[in-house]
């Protein structure tokens, strides 16, 4: 995979355990370093046998569009958002 070095990127990364999604860890591109800057891991949390990410997550996400970063990553299967 190829980057613009005058584009800003974020990374959405599933933690999995077991075959299953625990946690979703948060990158950033960082300039000075010309690499990742990890932001914040999210924990799914799970009531009544449904699965659910904190809004702060959210919330962060739609910062980081509003101020120009590209979201890199994949569409997971079976998930619901």
């Amino acid at each position: 995979m190829y980057f613009y070095k005058d584009k800003k990127y974020v990374e959405i990364m599933p933690v999995i355990k077991d075959k299953v999604i625990v946690s979703y860890k948060v990158l950033k591109t960082d300039k000075e370093t010309l690499g990742w800057e990890t932001l914040n891991n999210y924990i799914i949390y799970e009531k009544d046998g449904k699965r659910y990410v904190d809004e702060s997550m959210i919330k962060l996400i739609k910062c980081l569009v509003y101020e120009g970063y590209e979201i890199l990553g994949k569409k997971e299967k079976n998930m619901y958002f």
